[in-house]
């Protein structure tokens, strides 16, 4: 914080089309040039202004552009041309319309140039082509009543896997249908369901981090979970830990961050 970040609690960071990295905390979000971080902050009387000072996430989809969700302040882009903020004024209007909880967070690709928006209980999708918004909830059949969406994950180009504190899900975007895969809170969660992020190691294994277990594994294959292992697998070790963020490098190694244990590396065939 000393060199003008605004808060040590980091939420998400992104390099975007130029070069700047983007930090989104607790308080404000900062644009570091290599030199000097330029802040933001949330002002009533500056409409073009980010909505609200807590920022959750920063997403860049297929065009470069940046998106940053703020909770229950809504959705804004950034304008590089003017360097100012405009909201996302049809999510504002979807979620009055369907009086749904605004609970953005996180947002996620397709390679069809469409945006997928977790908002608590429900789940939206914007087309960057057609520039129509549409409402997915209901193809999850009330499974998200209750509950949250944690992140968005493509197999290929035909699969999108969602996870959620309620299981898997799985949507299938040539037949736009969604299958849950129930997660067992009490074996595999040990009481919390809470999936955070997911990645994947192979064609058909994930890494799903989860807050006390944390992380499981599951097979595409089998639509199964499994334990991570020793020591993070709280059955044996008798100790909980909470994975917040999972990454795959360009060498295809697996990084997660963990309240226990720190920065850990798996190695998946060891």
């Amino acid at each position: 914080m000393e060199d003008g970040l605004t808060s040590d609690i980091v939420y998400s960071i992104c390099k975007d089309k130029f070069g700047y990295v983007w930090m989104a905390t607790q308080n404000g979000l900062n644009r570091y040039d290599g030199h000097s971080i330029k802040q933001y902050f949330s002002h009533k009387t500056d409409s073009f202004s980010i909505p609200g000072n807590i920022v959750y996430w920063i997403h860049k989809d297929v065009a470069g552009d940046l998106w940053f969700s703020f909770g229950n302040k809504g959705v804004a882009t950034y304008n590089y041309a003017k360097d100012r903020f405009e909201r996302f004024k049809p999510y504002d209007s979807i979620v009055r319309k369907n009086n749904y909880a605004n609970k953005m967070w996180r947002m996620g690709n397709d390679q069809q140039g469409r945006i997928y928006f977790a908002n608590g209980g429900s789940c939206l999708r914007y087309s960057l082509y057609t520039k129509q918004l549409e409402d997915l909830t209901p193809l999850f059949h009330g499974a998200l009543d209750g509950h949250d969406i944690g992140m968005f994950v493509l197999q290929g180009k035909d699969v999108l896997w969602i996870t959620s504190n309620n299981g898997l899900f799985r949507y299938d975007l040539k037949k736009n249908s969604i299958a849950n895969f129930p997660f067992d809170e009490k074996k595999f969660g040990f009481g919390n369901a809470n999936m955070d992020d997911v990645e994947f190691i192979n064609d058909h294994q994930m890494v799903v981090a989860v807050v006390r277990t944390g992380f499981v594994l599951f097979d595409t294959r089998t639509n199964s979970f499994s334990f991570p292992p020793f020591p993070i697998n709280p059955s044996q070790s008798k100790l909980f830990s909470q994975t917040g963020s999972v990454l795959k490098d360009a060498n295809g190694r697996i990084w997660m961050a963990n309240s226990r244990y720190g920065l850990l590396e798996y190695f998946p065939k060891t």
